[in-house]
């Protein structure tokens, strides 16, 4: 048996649907003694409607009927506590749940119906563990029906032939090395270590592949391991937590770590299988605003649906969120955001009803849009998978200002200098008169050197003049542009610093020109002549570069 540390969650195996028998083991076989006739004929088999079987005690092993809930497993127990049990797995081809024997003589098989009562089978004859704990931790079926059993820390894993028990040893590549369970799926077997690392188990040659940190580590190991319907695996953390991961090809496998959810707190010989064959259609829908401004709120309303034929189990939604999309946060039940992914854990859902999760965000600055994607799993097998991802985009307001001065970039005193500014919307919203695009164009910079010809003029809206700010609002259609020109006439005799540096701001959000703006598009630098040598002495170098035009657009939508 192992400790209580160790087996606070443990072995889950799993009937599943994915197609492909294991071949036969070809390592060497083990001859094994017939086994006694089996005892009283069980009772009806499991469902296999999407439940959880969880067996635990210390002295004695009673099993429990685990269902999904919002955010995890709720538990309740059936039949009477027996001969303590371990290794637990449920056959595909008779849908009873089988274990071999921790306790009393020799390694015996045991078959449990659906109310938790227990046929001894007889010995099967296994040799006992060398390395570990010198007990069978670890169980699964293959899609065929084959019994996989093993210590978890040696190199010998033992297919048995539940309706002969008799069994076959293959000799592993490596020790396992503190995998407590697996599972199969796909041809293989996948049990997760305290590491956090993935093992890969081929029952047909006995290659085993080390997969690192594909789950975060445990302090108390992952007790077991199962695959739901649709082929993720599930492998319990045995501090109380679920680790839900998928894999996009057992041959060459690519891990995502797609959830991670609670379970119930247990204590002693714990073990655990689970039975997923009806087919059901999970979909979602994603929908959020089509536009946003910069530091606005947006929310995204995320509709899981059940299309049928059967009801749902059981379901995990997810939501990468889109970087530039701040503070990014849910009240949903059985949902949370962690590290910019948004992870919902559900519970069953009936044929035609649907649950809604809804996840809000901050529009950051510099982001042109918004482009996100859910993803639900369903716990049962799905016959659709087209409708399991649902993506919503949301473009960001943008208002592009440019400004330049006429001419020269050095002029003389007496000069006229017209400058124009350009104000265009490049949507996707629309700006209108009672929430209008608007400038400010502050001419400090250029009045000690100037003055202001008070001609301001704009194509839309409404320009003013306050001394010594310029100010235009007006409404703009996506892809619209409105332009703004005005002079200043340069001083004849007195000047200032004999620059003309202006810049031109905006506060409204998704502006290229706010305060404080580097952008090249919204300041121009002019120079005067000097009038006469002292003149000329007087002024301090200018490290900006000087120019007269700044049209050149920057990077766009």
């Amino acid at each position: 048996m192992r400790s209580l540390l160790a087996r606070a969650c443990s072995a889950l195996a799993v009937l599943t649907v994915v197609t492909g028998a294991t071949a036969p083991a070809t390592a060497s076989a083990a001859p094994s003694a017939p086994a006694p006739a089996p005892g009283a004929a069980p009772r009806a088999p499991f469902s296999c409607a999407g439940d959880i079987l969880l067996s635990a005690g210390l002295e004695t092993t009673r099993l429990h009927r685990g269902v999904a809930v919002t955010g995890g497993l709720s538990f309740t127990p059936i039949g009477p506590p027996s001969a303590r049990y371990d290794a637990i797995g449920l056959n595909p081809a008779d849908r009873y749940t089988y274990a071999i024997r921790s306790q009393g003589p020799g390694w015996n098989l045991l078959r449990i119906d659906d109310a938790g009562a227990v046929t001894d089978l007889g010995t099967v004859g296994l040799p006992t563990p060398i390395l570990g704990l010198g007990a069978y931790t670890a169980g699964a079926f293959d899609t065929a029906g084959n019994f996989y059993v093993a210590g978890g820390s040696d190199n010998l894993l033992q297919r048995i032939d539940v309706n002969t028990r008799t069994f076959t040893t293959v000799t592993l590549s490596q020790n396992l090395g503190g995998v407590d369970d697996f599972t199969y799926r796909g041809g293989y077997l996948w049990g997760v270590s305290a590491t956090g690392a993935l093992t890969r188990i081929d029952p047909a040659t006995g290659t085993v592949t080390v997969y690192a940190a594909v789950v975060p580590p445990s302090v108390t190991g992952y007790g077991g391991a199962f695959t739901y319907g649709n082929g993720d695996l599930g492998f319990l953390d045995n501090a109380g937590l679920l680790r839900r991961v998928s894999v996009t090809d057992p041959l060459t496998p690519v891990f995502r770590l797609l959830s991670t959810q609670t379970t119930v707190a247990v204590s002693g010989n714990v073990d655990a299988t689970s039975c997923f064959v009806a087919a059901t259609d999970l979909g979602v829908v994603k929908t959020g605003p089509a536009t946003v401004r910069p530091g606005g709120t947006v929310t995204y309303r995320l509709r899981v649906t059940n299309h049928g034929p059967g009801p749902s189990s059981g379901w995990t939604l997810t939501d990468q969120i889109p970087a530039g999309l701040t503070d990014a946060a849910t009240t949903s039940p059985g949902c949370s955001v962690t590290g910019g992914n948004l992870s919902c854990a559900g519970g069953a859902l009936a044929v035609g009803a649907h649950t809604d999760v809804t996840v809000t965000g901050t529009a950051g600055p510099g982001t042109p849009s918004f482009v996100n994607t859910a993803n639900v799993r369903g716990n049962d097998p799905d016959p659709n998978p087209a409708n399991d991802s649902s993506t919503a985009t949301t473009r960001v307001a943008d208002l592009t200002i440019t400004k330049r001065q006429e001419g020269p970039a050095t002029v003389d005193p007496g000069a006229k200098v017209t400058y124009t500014i350009t104000v265009t919307n490049d949507g996707p919203l629309a700006y209108t008169a009672g929430d209008p695009a608007s400038i400010t164009d502050d001419l400090s910079r250029v009045l000690d050197d100037a003055r202001y010809n008070g001609d301001a003029r704009a194509t839309s809206g409404t320009v003013r003049y306050d001394n010594p700010e310029l100010f235009w609002s007006g409404a703009l259609a996506p892809g619209a542009s409105a332009t703004v020109t005005f002079s200043v006439t340069v001083n004849a005799r007195t000047f200032g610093n004999l620059k003309l540096d202006n810049t031109v701001v905006s506060d409204i959000p998704g502006s290229n020109c706010p305060e404080g703006s580097r952008d090249a598009r919204c300041t121009t630098h002019g120079k005067v002549k000097a009038k006469d040598k002292d003149k000329a002495e007087k002024p301090v170098e200018d490290t900006r570069k000087d120019t007269a035009a700044h049209t050149a657009k920057g990077p766009r939508d």
